[in-house]
């Protein structure tokens, strides 16, 4: 039995099989029985592998390099992993508990079938051979079709994933007029792009207050730490759903603002204050963190998905009563001390014990954090109004971006680095030099960026 090359067990009441002693199995057909486990790790010459309408929670075809057809339709897989079977042609997986996969390596892939599963993401760009795709009724936000296949693809279904927008593909043209809801292919209101990234909403961290204690109070007349946002954009910006983070690299502190609320709606121009009071029972504009006045530290604002950055920042020592950090003006890169103006425009006023605060002198600190990845922020000191340059630049001394090129108001004054060139594209690891030109003043320091 063991020289058997097709085996056909379907459509028994069949608990346990092995097959372990069948090495040479070329066919294997096991479908629609009662089987909670299967083990095909010797069957290393199998090309075809049936076992559909079973109970398995766990399969494992890492083994079976050979495999050109696997039907694991119908059974409780919440994984599967199918990186080494790169021969694979045919791929039924429907009606399983999948919330993710990866088919990046099964280049010559044909069929392919994850309908009625928990997928999230399925991106099929490697797939350039593909002439049927079936990931309907999924939990898909992200389907990236950009293999450049158009007409060849002969059957393709991606309804009933309510929250699917846009579908990424090289010909949206095409995919528009021939992959449509009349067809049956996608649900209505399904757009094609070939990048579905959406524009970042038009919001900065605005301004933060650390230590108050008697600026202002949110509604319950407590004096909280804030955190302001601002929209600088035309249209209004709603913060619901998004996370906001005192550690970027910590998720356990991250913390989702509540949805379907009115008061996270910020207009037009307009600024709203998050209290940072690890309070959010107070309220939805309460998170789950309060700012560091001693040390500093960052804050980091995401899209719902938690890694699609809207804005991030760093803070030093935050020690002083009511002195806030805010950028000036609104929504500028340059960041200095100044009164605290929650939910106003900000000043460059200044004023500790009702007396102006102006440095006595020109300094460029040291960034901070440092190491970083990706984002630090520079800070200097102008005992005096001054055309201000700020320019970042490799250890060759080639110009990498000018950060500041202005005049600036004596103050307390800072800038963020996100690590990016002037075109808006990231640089990579090392040793970066910054350097600032105010007046006479010229100062040059050492960052390192990590990654």
């Amino acid at each position: 039995i063991s020289a058997f090359t097709d085996l056909d067990f379907s459509e028994n009441q069949l608990t346990a099989m092995y097959v372990s002693s069948n090495t040479a199995l070329n066919f294997l057909y096991c479908y629609g029985n009662q089987l909670d486990s299967l083990d095909v790790s010797t069957n290393t010459v199998l090309t075809s592998l049936g076992c559909s309408y079973n109970d398995l929670t766990v399969l494992d075809v890492s083994n079976n390099t050979a495999l050109t057809n696997l039907n694991c339709s119908g059974n409780e897989l919440t994984a599967l992993d199918v990186s080494n079977n790169t021969a694979l042609l045919w791929l039924y997986c429907g009606w399983n508990g999948l919330t993710a996969v990866d088919m990046s390596n099964n280049t010559s892939l044909r069929l392919l079938t994850f309908n009625s599963n928990d997928l999230t993401s399925l991106d099929v760009s490697n797939n350039t051979e593909l002439t049927t795709l079936d990931c309907s009724d999924n939990e898909l936000t992200y389907l990236n079709m950009r293999n450049g296949i158009t007409d060849a693809l002969t059957t393709f279904d991606a309804t009933d994933n309510t929250s699917l927008t846009c579908i990424e593909t090289l010909d949206p043209d095409y995919a528009t007029a021939n992959w449509t809801y009349a067809n049956g292919n996608i649900d209505e209101g399904v757009a094609f792009a070939v990048d579905c990234t959406p524009d970042p909403p038009t919001l900065v961290i605005n301004e933060i207050l650390a230590k108050n204690v008697a600026c202002c109070t949110d509604a319950n007349g407590d004096y909280d730490g804030y955190i302001e946002l601002f929209n600088y954009g035309d249209e209004e910006v709603d913060i619901g759903g998004m996370v906001i983070t005192d550690d970027l690299n910590n998720y356990d502190h991250y913390y989702q603002i509540p949805a379907n609320n009115d008061s996270t709606i910020i207009l037009s121009g307009g600024f709203l204050l998050l209290w940072a009071d690890e309070e959010s029972e107070q309220g939805v504009l309460h998170v789950e963190f309060k700012l560091n006045t001693r040390a500093g530290g960052e804050i980091g604002l995401f899209m719902p998905d938690s890694t699609t950055v809207v804005d991030n920042i760093t803070y030093g020592s935050q020690s002083d009563d009511d002195v806030a950090y805010g950028r000036y003006p609104d929504s500028s890169a340059t960041w200095q001390l100044m009164d605290p103006t929650p939910g106003a425009t900000n000043t460059q006023e200044l004023s500790l014990n009702d007396n102006i605060v102006i440095p006595s002198q020109y300094t460029l600190h040291q960034n901070y954090p440092n190491p970083f990845n990706p984002i630090t922020t520079l800070r200097y000191d102008l005992p005096e109004n001054s055309l201000v340059n700020i320019t970042i630049y490799d250890m060759l001394g080639r110009q990498v971006k000018t950060l500041i090129n202005q005049t600036q108001g004596a103050g307390y004054k800072s800038a963020i680095w996100d690590a990016t060139d002037e075109y808006g594209k990231p640089v990579s690891a090392g040793i970066y030099l910054y350097q600032i030109q105010a007046g006479k003043y010229i100062s040059t320091k050492k960052m390192v960026l990590l990654k």
